[in-house]
């Protein structure tokens, strides 16, 4: 329940509230989380860009199974 009031933080515009919330969730090896921080890493924003950040949370995602994770990763090493 945790990733879904990450959610519902990012969907209300507090965005220090959905990080929190995702780190959590990402500590308890949820992929969605995983694969959210990757997103915001790999963007920048919130999150400082950083690409192997990125790469390593895509991976953690990736590991438990997040297609979207591991076409990113895919992209990313094209």
């Amino acid at each position: 329940h945790l990733y879904e009031t990450g959610i519902k933080n990012y969907l209300e515009k507090d965005l220090r509230k959905a990080l929190y919330f995702y780190q959590i969730s990402a500590n308890q090896r949820n992929s969605m989380a995983f694969f959210r921080l990757a997103l915001w890493c790999y963007e920048g924003g919130l999150l400082e860009k950083n690409i192997e950040k990125a790469v390593w949370f895509y991976r953690a995602a990736s590991s438990l199974g997040h297609k979207e994770a591991q076409y990113n990763l895919a992209v990313h090493y094209e």
